[in-house]
């Protein structure tokens, strides 16, 4: 069901657009208003779509709804739907922000300004969902790097150190995470090279590394007990955590 909002004081106009709406196989409602106040008033009540909209009505025009519109912050597209349409009153309408205008003369392209106008605004909201989920995940991911007590790292396949935590410095003995970062996973701290195949083998296979237990190599050379688990993260190809 697609929500309209509809500013036209000619209600023949308005029957004739939901009437091409319907015959495109569009299930439609809408609401009709008249006045700046109901126009604000309807968008702080309902959800809606998209806003159609002729260029002039008594005592407004618009480009005045299409300010409040946006003045409303709503990410709704607005298409403006006239008689008589002009290529300057399209350029002025399309460079203030409109989704699309249509002749009221040509209705028959108003199912495809709709579509078009509703599928960007969907496909827009779901990268910015996408996007504010990366930014959490890569937030949550920042806080567990540096606030865990656990030794935490991401390293390639080849055993170089792309990101440690503090906890990992310290208990490998590393003056820094430069100093850590330095070395080599595979060839500086696992030396036992079936325990070093034991944990670069099933990654190389899965991307995926089981809890293991093996012994690593503290920065003065004594050994200690470690176990792992990780999985591939990140953009970086082969590069596990």
């Amino acid at each position: 069901m697609i929500r309209a909002l509809i500013v036209d004081d000619d209600l023949t106009d308005v029957e004739l657009c939901l009437q091409e709406l319907k015959r495109a196989q569009f299930a439609i409602s809408a609401d009709v208003v008249k006045t700046p106040a109901d126009f604000i008033e309807r968008l702080l009540k309902e959800s809606y779509d998209v806003v159609l909209a002729a260029t002039s009505v008594p005592g407004w025009t618009g480009l005045q709804a299409l300010a409040l519109l946006q003045e409303q912050e709503q990410e709704i597209p607005f298409i403006l739907v006239t008689k008589d349409l002009e290529t300057k009153i399209v350029d002025e309408f399309m460079r203030k922000g409109a989704s699309d205008c249509v002749d009221k003369n040509r209705l028959v392209r108003l199912p495809l300004a709709v579509a078009i106008a509703v599928e960007r605004t969907a496909q827009c909201e779901e990268q910015d969902r996408v996007e504010k989920a990366l930014r959490h995940s890569e937030a949550h991911y920042r806080a567990l790097l540096e606030n865990s007590t656990y030794g935490i790292c991401r390293f390639d396949v080849d055993g170089r150190f792309l990101e440690v935590n503090e906890a990992l410095v310290t208990m490998l003995g590393y003056g820094s995470k430069e100093d850590l970062k330095a070395a080599n996973l595979m060839t500086d701290i696992i030396r036992d090279p079936i325990e070093r195949a034991q944990l670069f083998e099933p990654y190389r296979r899965t991307g995926h590394i089981d809890l293991i237990e093996i012994e690593w190599r503290r920065k003065d050379g004594t050994p200690m007990k470690v176990r792992l688990s990780g999985r591939q993260v990140g953009s970086e190809e082969g590069a596990p955590q």
